[in-house]
């Protein structure tokens, strides 16, 4: 009945809202406390100690904020060992904060310290169930452990979430690659990726797996164009993904024959990187290609 469809939408919103209410409070405990604060305030007055915890809150959320921010500034210039001190710190003042455990896991994966990475994504997407890019990230930690089902089921689950999440797409083409279904829907999958206006690494990777599905079918031609422009997506990313991106792109000019080329890419990778997770592999390719 009408009256029964709406109750059930009324419900449903509100259940909603405070599921979300719930994850802010997570994310921004501070904001709960100031809220209790500015309630006592109009209750009670102006009080001397409700100015100075209001103050020692605000000050409090500005340098958990602070610190977050520089730990991720350092992590995207591929300073590793500050990002991870400054992300420490930051999970002291506050241990349960969804953004510096998945701080901290891509930290962790950075360094190939893959089963402490899955544990620190699990553990943010409990602080923060719903979120698309945690769920993606947790799967790709999962590809690297080669749990193809939880995986697929954890970049399916954020496809749910938010279909047009572009990222989730390139880590769902990996899973689907390494499980080996066919090419076809490899492709498909890519190609719907990048008509979800990803971000430029983003892009940058899906087109360099995309180039790479295509020279094993013998495209050559399709693979080359695939690559144009690929360079300038690259300059907007960050250290660590460019470094990763020039490591690709370094097997894609092997693979079409070009060695000085692929040599030129893998060093890229290797000087802008060198304590990341392609530096190794991009020092043997310089020297053997």
């Amino acid at each position: 009945m009408p009256g029964e469809t709406l109750l059930h939408m009324i419900v449903g919103y509100w259940s909603r809202g405070i599921v979300l209410m719930g994850r802010y409070c997570l994310l921004v405990p501070e904001l709960v406390l100031l809220l209790t604060l500015f309630c006592f305030y109009f209750i009670t007055g102006a009080t001397t100690w409700l100015i100075l915890l209001a103050a020692v809150i605000a000050i409090w959320f500005g340098c958990r904020s602070s610190l977050i921010i520089a730990a991720r500034q350092a992590f995207h210039r591929a300073h590793y060992h500050r990002a991870t001190y400054l992300a420490n710190l930051a999970a002291r003042l506050y241990p349960f904060s969804a953004d510096v455990k998945a701080l901290q896991g891509a930290l962790l994966m950075a360094s190939d310290h893959t089963q402490e990475a899955a544990r620190e994504y699990r553990r943010a997407i409990e602080l923060y169930p719903g979120c698309a890019a945690l769920h993606t990230a947790y799967s790709s930690v999962l590809l690297e452990l080669d749990e193809l089902t939880q995986a697929r089921h954890e970049v399916a689950h954020a496809l749910k979430i938010h279909p047009g999440y572009a990222p989730a797409y390139l880590h769902m083409a990996h899973v689907a690659q390494q499980a080996g279904d066919p090419i076809s829907e490899v492709e498909t999958i890519l190609r719907a990726g990048l008509q979800a206006h990803p971000a430029p690494g983003d892009a940058a990777a899906m087109r360099c797996m995309l180039a790479t599905l295509l020279l094993d079918q013998g495209r050559t031609g399709q693979a080359q164009l695939v690559l144009v422009g690929i360079e300038e997506l690259m300059v907007h990313c960050p250290t660590p993904q460019i470094a990763g991106l020039h490591y690709y792109l370094g097997e894609l000019r092997s693979m079409m024959g070009e060695l000085d080329e692929a040599r030129n890419h893998y060093n890229a990778s290797e000087m802008l990187d060198p304590h990341g997770r392609f530096a190794a592999a991009a020092w043997r390719a310089a020297r053997t290609t």
